[in-house]
Formats: structure tokens, sequence, C-alpha cells
């Protein structure tokens, strides 16, 4: 409960952008970055963390939400968009996409996009139980 509070309170979006990144990279990324706003048009939609596994040849994009509600699929359909106009760096890796939230519910529509397209939907409580699980004793933000 203290890191879900400290998730949605205590840090603002970048800086949940950023404990993102760092548990990619707690889980071994080769690679955790942060793309530039400007890398893709509005239409191309938006990955907040694009992560690179080299050996496992994965490369998992991630739209992250720091909201108190529920997640739109919106947020959903800017992932995928996303992993698409970056497929031709990335096409010799499998995509995995993901949408962490420190809030816990998800629109139907959502839920029904996700399930459509193979999105992985991740909310605080079990954001927070994964952060957990990595151990924090490298977390700085």
């Amino acid at each position: 409960k203290a890191v879900l509070d400290s998730l949605k309170n205590a840090i603002s979006d970048s800086q949940f952008e950023k404990v993102v990144k760092w548990y990619m990279e707690s889980i071994g990324a080769t690679s955790a970055f942060i793309p530039s706003k400007r890398n893709l048009a509005k239409d191309e939609g938006d990955a907040d963390i694009i992560a690179l596994f080299d050996e496992l040849r994965i490369v998992v994009y991630v739209q992250v939400k720091q909201y108190d509600r529920y997640v739109e699929k919106k947020a959903l359909e800017q992932v995928f968009l996303a992993s698409h106009a970056y497929s031709g760096v990335y096409s010799e890796r499998t995509a995995l996409l993901w949408v962490v939230s420190t809030c816990d519910s998800f629109s139907d529509e959502a839920i029904d996009y996700a399930n459509d397209n193979g999105i992985r939907l991740i909310g605080g409580t079990e954001f927070a139980g994964m952060s957990l699980d990595t151990g924090l004793k490298d977390l700085n933000v």
C-alpha cells in the first residue's frame, strides 16, 4: 500500500515513467529508454518506455498512466500505434505491449481492446507488487 500510495501521490508523471524504466532495467532489460515525444507524429501513437531484451530478442513498448480512476481505450491505442510506427526499427524482435497504470481499473472498451491486440494491462496494485518483488534498493528517483 505504501509503494502504491507513493506512485500515486508522491511522484510526478515523469518520475513514474522513470520508475517503470527502472523496473524494466531491474528485470534484465539490456537497455530501456524514454523516447522523445518528437519521434512520432501525434497519429503514430506514443510509447513512454521502450525496453530491449537482447538475449530474448524482445522489445517491450510501455504506455504509463498515473491515473486515479480508470484507464480508457485511448491509452492502449497509443501504445499499439507506436509499436507499429517503431516496427521497422525493431523488426528482428518480438514486440510486447504493456499499459502500466497507478489505478487498478480499466474501461470495458480498454479490456476488450487489450484482449483483441495482445496488450498486457498492469494496474497499480500489481505494479507495486512487481516492484517490491524485484527489490527497491536500487531505485533512486
